[in-house]
């Protein structure tokens, strides 16, 4: 965590709450969400696919209000965002027949699913308008990656036509490693925890824009049902690389985003 610009978001929201004598609160609550983006392709074909994931999200709010039905709160967040990935089974390389001496070439396939875990300190500043019991926002908010870290549990196999021995397969197998451990891979089944943020594969500062509705239970409670989304790429397209691509390296135009409902309880103090 930058623990320097989380400080310094705290000083800025406590300096604008006294100064204005604003109504402050906490609140609290789950995201529903998915990072998605360009799919890579083999063959022209997508080959990926993405799930949302449940996250959670705590902060705390500042509420001005102008008129009885126009205000505008400000809030700080820590935001908890999930989301899975998974990569069919696809042919990233093959034996050909004439080495192995059997009827077809030996197919090497690879499949893979990505758990995503993404934690930002966001900073949505909202208008809001309606009456007592029902309120709607929109606005727009910058938020700052603090964590980003994917876990890949993939999987690479060899495919033989029926009736191969085991000991063939083992040798041709054998040949198989030998070519595969020039790329750091391996048959089977390997799991990676990779850091985004140190390996400085994601843009930090990312600006998103939210939409929701406000149901004020009491003069105190409220029920906040809001849907954010990023505008801006949170990947680094310098490094943006295709991982899947036969060609090993080829830039691709990919522009990653979080999306995610957003369900909350509120306290005003």
């Amino acid at each position: 965590m930058n623990l320097a610009k989380t400080f310094s978001l705290t000083l800025i929201f406590l300096a604008f709450t006294v100064a204005a004598s604003a109504q402050i609160g906490v609140k609290g609550g789950v995201n529903f969400g998915v990072a998605y983006g360009t799919a890579e392709e083999v063959n022209g074909e997508a080959i990926e696919s993405v799930s949302p994931g449940l996250g959670y999200q705590i902060g705390l709010f500042t509420n001005l209000n102008f008129t009885d039905n126009v205000g505008l709160m400000i809030e700080v967040n820590y935001e908890a965002k999930r989301s899975s990935k998974e990569v069919s089974e696809f042919t990233i390389s093959s034996v050909p027949s004439a080495l192995t001496g059997l009827p077809v070439d030996v197919l090497v396939n690879a499949s893979a699913d990505q758990d995503n875990s993404f934690d930002f300190i966001n900073v949505p500043v909202l208008f809001n308008f309606g009456g007592e019991g029902l309120s709607f926002y929109v606005g727009p908010n910058i938020g700052y990656m603090i964590g980003g870290k994917v876990n890949v549990a993939s999987t690479v196999a060899s495919v033989y036509p029926e009736g191969v021995p085991d000991a063939a397969q083992a040798q041709i197998d054998g040949i198989i490693n030998a070519g595969l451990a020039a790329e750091g891979a391996a048959l089977g089944k390997a799991d990676t925890e990779l850091d985004l943020i140190d390996t400085e594969r994601v843009n930090q500062l990312i600006l998103g824009a939210n939409v929701g509705v406000m149901f004020n239970l009491s003069d105190n409670l409220f029920l906040d049902l809001r849907l954010n989304h990023d505008l801006t790429d949170f990947t680094n397209n310098d490094l943006d690389v295709a991982q899947i691509d036969p060609s090993r390296g080829a830039l691709r135009d990919d522009k990653d985003r979080n999306v995610n409902a957003q369900l909350t309880v509120g306290f005003k103090f």
